[in-house]
């Protein structure tokens, strides 16, 4: 296909297994999980830090208390908080926007959630209105203090200081076994893996039982290796615009899982990105199935690779800079590998 020689990955992929390197990141990810999952609660147990589960704040147009149901809860229960605003002038508020800051205190006081927000009640003089704000919490956050920072500020008025309460969110079962099952598991197929692609079947172990583990573990690779190579014919023959559609479907398919595990705003710029990687993809089919007709406007399979990169960086930049600059890292590698084979 045309998309060959734009590409050029096919020597760099044919030396790399992907599905050992999947297993490889699987086993890295699970083990820093658990890593930082302990640093934070070994941190949340032996600082001087203690639960404060409500704050009041006053200012001459309102009263403003803060507060949670409970000091302390475990990862993935829904935590309840309560928002009381007393108007304190002689007429009603139509309006009071709200600004949340969640800091992980046992890491470094990290800004891990940032939440705006309004409410168009009718706010009566003299009268204590509640919020019930309820939220589940991700099942896979560190635990340790969190303090939430709340500023409210009712429409045309001043605003009130920052209310501040800290909450303790306690490991529960499932945020211990999971990263556990999940680094035994990838550690236990990674090496395996990685044991089958040394074997020499012609120097086998006299033992029989590690003559079978070898010859299971050299056996697994040949299959993944077969599986892999199958995998890595059909990525190099897509076109330009296949590979984007590919790319878009499997960001839809990975924002699945921030959604189980509870990062939503993660699960959202997966999203957008599948949704942008999509249109780019779809963009360049009609592209590549009008370029015969096209006799003045004429673009290298390269060059439009790189630009289709640029500006699927460019769009994502937006919602999260995080994943921009790995697609503006990959571009500039494709940029750099286009140029060399020139």
């Amino acid at each position: 296909m045309e998309f060959r020689s734009g590409f050029a990955m096919r020597r760099g992929l044919r030396s790399i297994n992907l599905i050992r390197l999947f297993f490889l990141v699987a086993l890295l990810a699970s083990l820093t999980l658990i890593l930082v999952f302990t640093f934070s609660w070994f941190q949340a147990l032996s600082s001087s830090v203690e639960e404060k589960a409500s704050a009041t704040v006053y200012c001459e147009d309102i009263i403003l208390v803060f507060s949670s149901s409970k000091p302390s809860y475990t990862l993935g229960e829904t935590a309840i908080f309560h928002i009381d605003i007393l108007n304190l002038q002689e007429f009603s508020i139509s309006r009071v926007d709200f600004s949340l800051n969640v800091k992980a205190l046992c890491l470094f006081g990290l800004n891990v959630l940032s939440i705006e927000d309004y409410s168009t009640r009718t706010f009566k003089p003299g009268k204590l209105e509640r919020i019930i704000v309820e939220r589940s919490l991700p099942a896979f956050i560190p635990p340790g203090f969190f303090t939430l920072e709340l500023s409210a500020r009712p429409s045309i008025l001043k605003a009130p200081p920052k209310a501040s309460i800290t909450i303790c969110v306690k490991p529960s079962t499932s945020s211990t076994i999971t990263p556990l099952t999940a680094l035994v598991f990838s550690s236990v197929i990674y090496t395996l893996l990685t044991l089958g692609a040394h074997v020499d079947v012609s120097k086998l172990p006299e033992s029989p039982a590690l003559r079978r583990l070898a010859l299971f573990a050299y056996l697994s690779n040949v299959r993944s290796e077969e599986v892999d190579e199958a995998f890595k014919k059909t990525f190099i023959n897509f076109s330009i615009g296949q590979k984007f559609v590919f790319l878009g479907i499997s960001a839809l398919i990975m924002a699945a899982f921030p959604l189980i595990v509870g990062p939503e705003g993660f699960a959202n710029d997966l999203a957008i990105l599948a949704y942008f990687s999509l249109t780019i993809g779809i963009v360049n089919l009609l592209w590549e199935t009008s370029k015969h007709k096209t006799t003045n406007l004429k673009l290298h399979p390269s060059i439009r690779l790189i630009l289709s990169l640029s500006i699927l960086g460019l769009l994502t930049y937006f919602s999260n800079m995080i994943l921009a600059t790995v697609i503006f890292g990959f571009t500039l590698y494709m940029a750099i590998y286009v140029k060399l084979k020139r």
